[in-house]
């Protein structure tokens, strides 16, 4: 997956853009206080526009979170790049399955 160089201000007033266009709809901030979240999320999603959470997905949905908490300043630059690296270097060293070492990575 490429990097792209999208401002984290671009990012951030997105989702504040997104969170106020919910205002007002039945749907809205309210349905946020639903007993069972999960239900209401789902119903939420239009059927044309589901996505399977398969494992490729959940990875690509990871590396964009780490992109987002990257980008916060100078400090947190690559952070995540290099968290994962450490981890990878530690599965290798420990011996993992597979299996284990692609839960310790994300």
């Amino acid at each position: 997956m490429t990097r792209s160089t999208l401002p984290i201000s671009a990012v951030l007033s997105g989702l504040s853009a997104a969170l106020d266009s919910t205002e007002g709809h039945p749907r809205g901030h309210a349905a946020l206080e639903s007993a069972d979240l999960n239900a209401t999320v789902a119903a939420a999603e239009p059927a044309e526009r589901a996505i399977d959470a398969t494992a490729e997905r959940l990875d690509q949905f990871a590396t964009a979170f780490a992109w987002v908490i990257d980008a916060k300043s100078s400090f947190t630059f690559k952070h995540s790049d290099r968290v994962s690296s450490i981890a990878v270097a530690m599965e290798q060293r420990m011996g993992l399955a597979a299996g284990q070492q692609t839960r310790l990575t994300r």
